[in-house]
């Protein structure tokens, strides 16, 4: 039940020692041994009573199963299901780089040989600049 070994009985041992005393120790041990066995046989007749009286605890479980469901995150967590579902769709065609056809089309040159470079861009030959750096404070993928 409970993953207690020898080294913490010891420790607990030792401080009980030291909180009660030698003196009160013994009694201390046999009230504590007391109060778990009145406490195992009040669990035992609320059980049997319960089983008596015909109450459902199967329903009673599930009942409160359906209450820990009503949690507002869980219901949140399961309106957002299908806009997660929609945002990895989205997001699974951009990670898989695909060609398009008109590199599928082109010729591939014999082995052993340097594809030729693309050509130059039309409006000037400069190649366009790189985008500006995105702000860390803002997440653009932020829920």
């Amino acid at each position: 039940m409970w993953d207690v070994g020898w080294a913490e009985i010891l420790m607990l041992a030792a401080l009980a020692l030291l909180i009660f005393g030698p003196d009160k120790l013994p009694s201390a041990a046999r009230d504590a041994g007391r109060l778990v066995r009145r406490l195992r046989e009040l669990s035992k007749s609320a059980q049997d009573t319960l089983g008596e009286s015909g109450v459902d605890i199967q329903g009673l479980k599930e009942d409160l199963q359906v209450a820990a469901d009503l949690h507002p995150k869980r219901i949140i967590a399961s309106a957002m299901e299908p806009v997660n579902e929609a945002k990895a769709a989205v997001k699974e065609p951009l990670a898989s780089p695909q060609r398009n056809d008109a590199s599928a089309s082109a010729p591939k040159p014999p082995s052993g040989q340097v594809p030729p470079p693309p050509p130059p861009d039309l409006a000037g030959g400069s190649v366009p600049p790189p985008p500006p750096p995105v702000d860390p404070r803002f997440d653009p993928d932020a829920t």
